[in-house]
């Protein structure tokens, strides 16, 4: 096989595999405390114009009530070990998490084209 028939099997096979296996993209965090750390600039650009479906995922393994920047707005009463402020009157470290967070996922949408995605969880 000559260097050109490779080049177009190796074209080929790219264009056969690359869509089906980018079609769904899944960024899972280590744990339900590091999603504010996602790697999302690891994601290589041709593979994300490929995306149909994007999905940030974590496994939860307390309540969550505890964890929700917002939860003091929508509970009768504060969820156990929730407090409104920081340290010394700081804004609440959820927040900035929560934050940080909202940040990585606007980085990843705004990679991609408008209309482009079919779901979004």
């Amino acid at each position: 096989m000559d260097l050109k028939a490779l080049s177009c099997v190796s074209k080929r096979f790219h264009a056969d595999v690359a869509n089906p296996l980018w079609q769904s993209v899944t960024i899972r965090a280590s744990s339900e405390f590091d999603l504010h750390r996602l790697n999302t600039t690891a994601l290589p650009q041709v593979g994300l114009q490929l995306a149909r479906e994007l999905h940030f995922r974590s496994s939860f393994e307390y309540v969550t009530q505890n964890r929700c920047p917002h939860a003091e707005n929508y509970l009768d009463e504060k969820p156990l070990e929730f407090s409104s402020e920081g340290k010394d009157g700081d804004e609440d470290p959820n927040v900035e998490l929560f934050e940080r967070l909202t940040q990585k996922a606007k980085a990843v949408l705004q990679r991609l084209e408008d209309n482009q995605l079919h779901t979004f969880r």
